[in-house]
Order: C-alpha cells, then structure tokens, then sequence
C-alpha cells in the first residue's frame, strides 16, 4: 500500500478465531481511508491507487479484516453501488450536437472529411479524434436511458446463485439518410448490448420468437394510402427494448468503460441484474412485442390483425398503425387523430416524430401530393453494384438474357468457388426483389437454387441482373389508384417440368386497386405429369395469398364488398377449378 505503514493486507494472519474465518469467505476487497476519528469510507476507484492489477480488483482493504464485522462490510458494499446507481449524467444541449453535427456534415460534403467507420469497441470510439465528441454523447445519451427506465441492479458476484452471467458488448450505428442526391448523418448511435449468444436457454430466457410485420403488409398499407387518401407517418420509440421488464434472473457483466463516459466499472466482484430487456438478448424483441401491443389494446382502444399481429386498426378514431420492432407507421386522415397517437403513446414509451415516411426497412418511400406512393431501393442498389464492381458497367434491358438455362455445377472448382461471392451477390438481391422488385423474382429464384454448388455460368447470370438493376436503378414501385372499381387481381403462371428433376416453375402477382401487393417466383414442390397439373397447383398457391389479402382487408374495414379475381391462362385448369371437372387424366390432381 504505497509503503504507508497503517496499510496491511487484507489477508487474515494465523491467528484469527473461526468467526473471523467465516467472514472472509466472500473475499470482498475494497480500499479504505481513515478519517480523524478512527472510522473508514470507501475509495472509488479513480481515487484508489492501481493494487493488484492482474486481478483487476477495485480495491483492497487497508485495514484489518478482522477489525470489520461482516455486516459493516456489506454495508459499505451497498453504499458505494446506490452511490453509482444514482449518478447524474449531463449532456451537452441538443442545439450544441446538432450545430456540431451540421458543420461535420458540411465538411464531409466539401472532401475535408470523410464519412467516419464504425468503431469495434468503446475505447476506440471516445478516442477518436475527429468523431470522439460524437461517439461520446451518444454512449452518454445510452447510459442516461438505462439509469432513467432502471434498467438494471448492481448485485455482487454469487457464483452460487447466478447459473448463469452473459457478457456486455458495445454496438455503434450511424443513421444517414438521402437530401438530393447527399448522404448527410443525422445521428450517431451507441447502444449497450447482451451478447445473447453467451445465454443459457431455460435459464436466461425461455421464448424468444417476436413478430414483425411482413413486407407485403406494408405494401398493402401504402396501397391503402394510395386509394383511401391517407397520410402516412413516422415515429421511432427510443431505447425500445429498455421499456420491457424481464421474467427471468438474467444476469450480466459489466459493460466495458472508459475515462470521460459515467460509470467507469473495471470491477469483477459486481455485475448487474437486468430488469428490463436490453438490445441482443434472445427474448427481448417479444418482450418489447407484448409490452407495446398490450398497451394498444387495453389501453388506446386499438385492434390487432389476424392475418398479420403487426397491424392494428382503431375501434373509433380512423387509424391504422403497422410495427416493425421499434418502428412505427401511423395511416391517418386528421391531424388531430395524429397528434392523439403522438401524446398518447408518447406519454408511455418515449417516441421520436420522424415526420412523413421517408426511410423503411431500407425502402425509400416517398408519398406525393396526390397520394400517390413511390417505392425506391436507389441507395442499396448503388452499394450492391460498387460491392460487386459493377459500378460503371453496361446496363442489360431484361433480368435474364433470352435463353438462359442453367443447370447443375459441372466444374467442380472448389478454390473459385471459395473466392467468389456468390451466396453474398444472391441474398442481397433476394431481399431487393422482396421489398421492391418483383421484374427480378424469377431471375433470382433461378439463381438461387445453385446456392451450394454454382459455376461461371451462375455468376454470369447474377451479374446480368446487376446490370438490369442499373438500368432501372432509378424506376421506382408505383402505388396508384387506376380504377377505383377495381379489387384485388392476382395473375398466376407455371411452366411444366422445365428444371432438371422435371419439376416446374410456378409464380403470381396479387394486385389491390392496381397496386402491388404480393408476388412469388419458385419452383414447385410436387411434381406435375401435366401442364394442366403444373397450372392447376399454381393456381392453388395464388389463391391462397389472395384469399389472405382479403381477409386482411376485411379486417381492416375495407374488403365487404370485394369480389377477387385470378386470371388464369390454361383452360383445363380453369375448367377443374370453376366447374370441379374431373377425369381419368386428373383424378389425382
């Protein structure tokens, strides 16, 4: 102890009665000042010299063991964590941020700066020269958040009791969005992660699957938009996950610190107890799921969906509301239903007003003044041809070049296979032709069936898509109302054994009001001995998702009076459908 004499160890000598045995057992270490009349108070660790470092203790007890009864000790535990628990943060002022944030923008657009990367741990972060102030308030602004909705309880460490202690990671995300052709960042994010992947099922967590809303609900919703003449809104529910208590004893460690940000812990013998679902735990999305559409129903009066929990309808006002985790869009006539939602909901969980729907799930959405809806993935799609170094390549008019037949990997070339990404290629253009384009479902379905064992020929086609997506980068999905006597159409296909193990291809399109609703490419599971089996199957699969829009619609007070149609283009198909014919050829249809 820095050769001070009244230091001693807090290891007991020889001599010790088996009280005093007893007491050591929890081996707590702290440090100790003497005060002028003979008592101790506990040194923080910014005051503590650095004892014992390999360990990483806190502290070390300066005085005798046995000078300190049990009960004393655990006293001055407690005292030094409610100490921490009640730490004020401050926060530089919002209006300071934003200033900052607007002259870093400024400087990026002008080439004195570039766009900043994302950094892989704390201390990374707040040492950044340039980007440290932000990184900085926004690991501030986090721990704010957890100390005001009492995240969580410092405990200390019982390995006895605690099965299990998961660890603590630090995530970091920036949020930029497009302002005429510019990419200017709008915030810096830092969250305070549970590494899920350190939890023990059964004892951290027992159910974990959480829904979201499907990306044809949000399409009809636009298209709802479009034809019922509603606004459509945005809101963001800060630090989401943080307002859903936890079932369990979950455990965690401390979360990494560094000098500047509050709650420096380097200490081993504490951990925290959550009490509300932190961002990465297995359970935490449904938590959040069941906190929310709990208060939508028993307290604002909302209804949810059947054919997709995500969406809910208002029993009085004229709303309609769609949930992606944390983000959620309002379809609203009046600004007083809106400004209701807003107070009402906000009054609960704290809700950011992002404005009209802009940004989605990647989707650029832009509502114009006549309702019309415009679906675009401009940005994604430009990082998708740079990533594969299509940038400046030729566009290509149509998916897949006339011909194209592909069929199983005869080469063989395990080393070009490694050193390709064609798995990458393929899945980020299967989710572009999930959100917005449906001219490429065949194209990528087709391409997607080599996902194991593909050649040149296979990458040749993925890049033939790239270059039809360079093309018609800029087209966007068009939501308008062309025919307001118009329903829901849904339009169904199918080849006939056209792959190698003579199964066929089937696909449809599901319309509502002349919007895209839905739409599917793939190869069919059966395998059809006819044409009329192929179309007849196909149109099994086109009925059902359009049976499920209808049912949607109804639900949302608008499907009463609608008549489906499906257009069909094999007459014995619709033949056996319409009139249940039936013959020796199709008896086992």
């Amino acid at each position: 102890g820095e050769g001070e004499s009244h230091h001693t160890s807090g290891a007991a000598d020889g001599g010790q009665n088996q009280g005093e045995s007893d007491m050591l057992q929890d081996r707590i270490y702290m440090a100790m000042d003497e005060n002028s009349d003979g008592t101790y108070e506990p040194v923080m660790d910014q005051e503590a010299p650095n004892i014992y470092p390999s360990e990483r203790l806190s502290a070390i007890i300066l005085e005798e063991m046995s000078k300190i009864q049990k009960h004393q000790l655990e006293e001055v535990v407690e005292t030094m964590i409610a100490k921490e628990e009640h730490e004020e943060i401050e926060l530089e002022e919002d209006e300071v941020v934003a200033k900052a944030l607007e002259q870093l923008n400024r400087d990026i657009h002008e080439g004195k700066q570039d766009m900043p990367n994302l950094p892989r741990s704390l201390k990374q972060a707040v040492e950044d020269e340039r980007f440290g102030y932000f990184w900085k308030h926004a690991a501030k602004s986090q721990y704010k958040d957890i100390l005001s909705k009492h995240t969580w309880k410092l405990r200390k460490r019982d390995r006895g009791r605690m099965k299990n202690i998961m660890r603590s990671v630090w995530a970091f995300d920036i949020r930029t969005k497009n302002v005429k052709g510019k990419t200017i960042i709008t915030k810096f994010k830092a969250r305070i992660c549970a590494d899920g992947s350190t939890q023990k099922e059964g004892i951290d967590y027992t159910k974990s699957f959480s829904p979201v809303i499907k990306y044809e609900s949000i399409r009809l919703l636009l298209a709802i938009a479009t034809t019922e003449r509603y606004h459509v809104h945005q809101f963001d529910a800060v630090a989401a996950y943080l307002n859903a208590n936890l079932e369990e004893d979950v455990y965690m460690e401390l979360p990494q610190a560094h000098q500047g940000v509050p709650h420096s812990h380097d200490r081993r013998d504490i951990v925290v107890q959550l009490l509300k679902s932190l961002y990465g735990m297995k359970q935490s999305g449904l938590n959040w799921y069941n906190t929310l559409s709990k208060y939508l129903v028993e307290e604002m009066g909302f209804t949810k969906s059947r054919a997709d929990p995500c969406v809910y309808r208002h029993k009085k006002l004229d709303i309609i509301i769609g949930i992606y985790v944390d983000d959620i869009i309002l379809l609203h006539r009046s600004e007083e239903d809106r400004e209701w939602f807003f107070k009402t909901l906000h009054g609960k969980f704290k809700l950011e007003d992002r404005g009209a729907l802009e940004v989605l799930l990647g989707m650029e959405i832009q509502q114009n003044k006549d309702f019309s809806v415009e679906i675009r993935m401009t940005k994604y799609t430009r990082e998708l041809l740079d990533k594969f170094g299509l940038k400046n390549c030729t566009p290509e008019d149509t998916p897949l070049a006339i011909g194209t037949k592909l069929t199983k990997n005869a080469e063989q070339n395990a080393e070009w296979q490694k050193r390709t990404p064609y798995r990458e290629c393929a899945g980020a253009l299967l989710f572009l032709m999930v959100t917005c384009r449906p001219t490429i479902a065949h194209a990528i379905s087709l391409c997607c069936r080599f996902m194991s064992d593909y050649n040149s020929s296979h990458w040749s086609a993925l890049k033939h898509i790239l270059r039809y997506l360079k093309k018609e980068i800029d087209t966007p999905l068009v939501f308008k109302c062309k025919n307001e006597n118009e329903g829901v159409v849904t339009f169904s296909d199918s080849s006939f054994a056209d792959t190698e193990e003579r199964k066929s291809t089937g696909g449809y399109i599901t319309f509502y009001r002349g919007c895209p609703i839905s739409w599917k490419s793939k190869k069919l599971g059966d395998m059809a001995m006819s044409t009329t089996a192929a179309e007849y199957m196909q149109l099994a699969e086109a009925s059902r998702n359009t049976m499920w829009v209808l049912m949607f619609l109804k639900e949302l007070g608008l499907g009463r009076n609608i008549t489906p149609t499906i257009y069909e283009d094999n007459q014995a198909a619709i033949h056996i459908a319409d009139k249940e014919g039936n013959s020796d050829r199709t008896k086992h249809i």
